[in-house]
C-alpha cells in the first residue's frame, strides 16, 4: 500500500492493550512503516488517555470492534485473559485476518481458541522476548524489538501464508524469529525468565522482611546484584501472577532444579569446601559470554544507572 509517497506492508492492524508490548509494537509500525493504519483497544482509562497522547495510534477505543478491517490483531494483554479475548474477537475478524499474541505462555491457548476459528481466519501465537520492569503506554519505545528474539508456535494446523505474514511483521520490527511447538517454548521460558523473577520476587521480599524483623535499615545499601533484582521484582505483579499459574507445572519442575542446586551451595557453604564452590562458579561463569555472543546483550559494564 502507498499512502502519501511511503509504502506499506500492512493497510490496517489492531492492538488490544495499550501497555508496554502494545505501545511498542505501534511504535516499530509507525519507525517502519509497518502498517498505514494502527488502531488499539484499552479499558484502563488512564492506559486510554495515555494511549491517545502518544500519536501513534489513529484510534483509540475501548470497543473491541475496532478489529474488524484489521489484517492483523496482537493480543497484547495478561496471558490469563487471552483465550477469554480470542473468543469474542474471532467472529469480528475479515477474511484472511490473522490474530497473534505476545503471551509469555502458550501451551493450551491454540487448542482452546481452535473451535472458534474458521478456514478464513488464523491465529498464530507469538511471544516476543522482549521487554523492560516499567508498563503502560508511556513505556513503549519502537526499539524494544531490535535483535531480540520472537517465538512464534504454530499449530500443525496453522495457515503457512498466516505465518509467513506475522514472520514479515516481526522481521520488519528488526526482530529474530524462532520457531517451536508451545510446549518446549513453555519450558525454556520456565527457565530463562519465570523462575528469575520468582527468585527477584522472594529476594526483594526477603530483604523487606529482615528490615522489618532486625528493625534496621538494609535496603538503602544495596549493590548493583541486589539493584538488578529490584528492577526484575518491580515488574507488573498481576502478569506476573498469572504466569506463574499458567505456566504451573513446568516453573514448579525447573524449581525442583533449583532447589536441588541450593541444598548443593549450602552443603558446600557448610563444609567450608571452597573447591566444590569454586568449580560451580568457574562452570557457570562463561554464560554471560554465551548472551553476549547471541547478542542479548552488550559486554558493555553496567552500573544499574546510565
Amino acid at each position: 500500500m502507498i499512502d502519501n509517497g511511503e509504502i506499506y506492508t500492512f493497510n490496517t492492524i489492531a492492538i488490544i492493550g495499550a501497555g508496554l508490548m502494545g505501545a511498542s509494537i505501534a511504535h516499530a509500525a509507525r519507525k517502519n512503516n509497518i502498517a498505514r493504519y494502527i488502531h488499539v483497544c484499552e479499558t484502563d482509562m488512564q492506559h486510554y488517555k495515555d494511549a491517545e497522547n502518544l500519536n501513534i495510534f489513529d484510534t483509540v477505543s475501548t470497543d473491541i470492534s475496532c478489529v474488524r478491517d484489521a489484517e492483523i490483531v496482537f493480543l497484547c494483554i495478561p496471558p490469563a485473559k487471552i483465550i477469554e479475548t480470542g473468543k469474542r474477537i474471532i467472529p469480528l475478524l475479515k477474511k484472511h485476518a490473522i490474530l497473534t499474541d505476545v503471551g509469555s505462555t502458550k501451551a493450551g491457548f491454540y487448542e482452546a481458541l481452535s473451535p472458534f476459528l474458521t478456514q478464513d481466519v488464523w491465529y498464530v501465537p507469538g511471544h516476543p522476548i522482549a521487554g523492560t520492569e516499567e508498563s503502560g503506554p508511556k513505556a513503549g519505545f519502537a526499539e524494544l524489538f531490535d535483535n531480540k528474539y520472537v517465538i512464534l508456535t504454530p499449530h500443525p494446523d496453522t495457515s503457512l501464508k498466516a505465518l509467513d505474514k506475522v514472520v514479515l511483521f516481526w522481521k520488519m520490527c528488526h526482530a529474530k524469529i524462532e520457531i517451536m511447538t508451545d510446549e518446549e517454548h513453555d519450558f525454556a521460558l520456565a527457565v530463562t525468565s519465570h523462575l528469575p523473577h520468582l527468585i527477584a520476587y522472594n529476594l526483594t521480599y526477603t530483604a523487606l522482611n529482615v528490615e522489618k524483623l532486625r528493625e534496621t535499615e538494609i535496603v538503602k545499601f544495596s549493590a548493583s546484584g541486589f539493584r538488578d533484582f529490584t528492577r526484575i521484582a518491580s515488574s507488573n505483579p498481576t502478569m506476573w501472577s498469572d504466569i506463574f499459574l499458567l505456566n504451573k507445572k513446568n516453573v514448579l519442575e525447573v524449581l525442583d532444579f533449583f532447589e536441588y542446586g541450593l541444598a548443593v551451595l549450602r552443603q558446600s557453604i557448610e563444609e567450608d569446601n571452597e573447591s566444590k564452590l569454586h568449580t560451580i562458579f568457574s562452570t557457570v561463569k562463561d554464560v554471560r559470554q554465551k548472551i553476549i555472543d547471541a547478542k542479548q546483550d552488550t559486554a558493555k559494564v553496567n552500573f544499574g544507572r546510565e
